[in-house]
């Protein structure tokens, strides 16, 4: 397993057999196969050349996995075969959060612009002089819209073209969170929804075809929002933060939340939902845990 604290965490396969990858502030990645030996499940560490220091993000494309370190490279490892291949991709900047759409384009947010890229690893785009700092970085399934984290306390949406990776602002406005954004995610739902976190422990959740504020009561954590994730019916969240809870909360019953206290020692750095009433969360103790949920 891991020496040092996850700092990321993803799900591959269903969501109902998933196998799951967390990342470290060593630079390690391993795979947990949680869909085949359940709760036996023992970390496999990823082979091939991996981070020279601290993972920031995880995310699977197809058979691949994309994770970003702080050595200002995003790495590509095969899923099914448990290694690292020879792509390497210099960022220039340091990554902060990697984001990929169903049909393989993906998004990376770096300290000092957003990097579009096609399936093939081919950079598409960069976005620069943005007039805010970037924090973190999602991209809608379907791979049209793109929201970028700011440290202006603003989520940021834009249109991504198809096949230029050109960013052009969304002509609806969102609100801004309460603190800088920490952490988001959009819905596979429709309309498109999006859960923003902010390093208040703050969470809103905005209508991405309006711009309209559609939740803004989930206030209960007390620290810094590290990661979000919807479930597959986009009728729940599922939150961790630097204050070490978890929470679940219900879209329909905004005023509903389940909460599991203190769920990593120091801080929870990974989230996800597995199938029907499960949640899986990562975090600065270095483990990873499945959580059996009654959902609010």
């Amino acid at each position: 397993g891991h020496q040092k604290a996850i700092t990321a965490l993803t799900l591959s396969g269903s969501t109902t057999s998933p196998t799951f990858f967390t990342g470290s502030y060593d630079g390690r990645v391993c795979a947990w196969h949680y869909g085949r030996d359940g709760e036996r499940a023992a970390a496999v560490p990823l082979g091939g050349a991996g981070h020279a220091n601290q993972v920031t993000s995880i995310v699977i494309q197809g058979d691949a996995l994309l994770s970003a370190g702080m050595d200002d490279v995003v790495r590509v490892g095969s899923v099914e075969g448990v290694a690292y291949g020879s792509t390497a991709l210099p960022t220039g900047s340091q990554p902060r959060t990697v984001a990929v759409a169903d049909d393989g384009t993906y998004v990376v947010a770096t300290l000092e612009n957003v990097q579009v890229y096609d399936k093939s690893h081919r950079k598409l785009a960069i976005s620069s002089n943005l007039g805010y700092n970037p924090t973190t970085v999602a991209i809608s399934p379907d791979g049209s819209i793109v929201v970028v984290g700011g440290e202006d306390s603003q989520p940021h949406a834009y249109t991504l073209t198809p096949g230029t990776g050109d960013l052009s602002p969304l002509a609806v406005p969102i609100s801004p969170t309460r603190g800088a954004v920490s952490a988001l995610a959009i819905s596979r739902s429709t309309p498109p929804l999006l859960a923003a976190g902010d390093a208040q422990g703050k969470i809103q959740v905005y209508d991405l075809t309006t711009g309209a504020t559609v939740i803004s009561q989930w206030v209960f954590h007390s620290g810094r929002i590290s990661s979000l994730a919807w479930s597959n019916d986009g009728k729940f969240v599922v939150s961790g933060g630097l204050d070490t809870n978890v929470f679940v909360w219900s879209v329909d019953r905004p005023g509903k939340r389940v909460q599991i206290k203190k769920a990593h020692t120091a801080g929870v750095n990974g989230v996800g939902f597995v199938g029907e009433n499960k949640v899986v969360s990562a975090g600065q103790d270095a483990t990873v845990k499945v959580w059996e949920v009654v959902l609010p």
